[in-house]
């Protein structure tokens, strides 16, 4: 199967998931106030949207060599994002929620299977592929927001599994080396940790620090991962 075959599985399955989120939020979730430190159910949907749909018109821009802001301080723009959303009703993010998938399926569609495996082929897209940064944008950047609200709620079991069982064979075919592999797995733990299954979660984190030890120092402040500070699993694997 091409890479470009299981993106659109991956973005198809994403979507999904921001679908079942939206339909499960009661009225008073949706509408309920939230604030710049405290995000409500919309503010994470909202947040979501954006990300989705200004990754694929930077990828559209980019391709066509058309200049494409840097963004130098990554809390700074989501504060303002936040803001820019704040009023929006709900039904206006739903809208814009389809728009940005349907845009990412048709930047997948115009992208050629080099330019979605292969850096030097999309040399404008930086260090990693361009089918690991959409995944990125429209699977792992919504399931940790989703994981997030729910803590320590069943709904986080549950997407969590979803996660580990349905996406993650999915996702493990767009790299084929042991250190995106390893990431995947990491991500699993963290998830695992927000839904408080902390043996499940050290199961993993220790795997894919194995395949992935480039994260190792960074899964020391990951804030997912709080809840097992205390674990003797967690503290042996940094034993010397």
């Amino acid at each position: 199967m091409r890479v470009k075959e299981v993106l659109h599985d991956c973005i198809t399955w994403g979507h999904a998931q921001l679908l079942a989120f939206a339909s499960a939020l009661s009225p008073s979730e949706r509408e309920k106030p939230g604030t710049a430190l405290a995000w409500n159910g919309k503010d994470h949907l909202a947040h979501m949207t954006y990300w989705i749909a200004s990754a694929a018109e930077r990828t559209r821009k980019a391709r066509l060599g058309e200049t494409v802001a840097e963004i130098d301080d990554i809390d700074h723009e989501n504060e303002r994002i936040y803001h820019l959303y704040r009023d929006r009703s709900w039904d206006e993010i739903m809208t814009e929620l389809e728009a940005g998938f349907q845009a990412t399926t048709a930047i997948v569609d115009a992208l050629s299977e080099a330019e979605l495996t292969d850096t030097a082929a999309a040399p404008w897209a930086g260090d990693r592929p361009l089918s690991v940064r959409l995944v990125g944008n429209t699977v792992l950047h919504p399931i940790s927001h989703l994981m997030v609200y729910y803590k320590g709620r069943p709904e986080a079991v549950e997407f969590a599994r979803r996660y580990e069982q349905e996406a993650m064979p999915m996702l493990e075919k767009i790299g084929d080396s042991g250190l995106w592999r390893g990431t995947l797995i990491y991500d699993a733990a963290c998830f695992w940790a927000l839904a408080g299954e902390k043996v499940r979660a050290l199961e993993l984190l220790v795997k894919g620090l194995e395949l992935a030890p480039n994260l190792k120092a960074y899964a020391k402040q990951d804030g997912d991962l709080d809840s097992l500070r205390g674990e003797p699993a967690y503290q042996a694997i940094y034993q010397d």
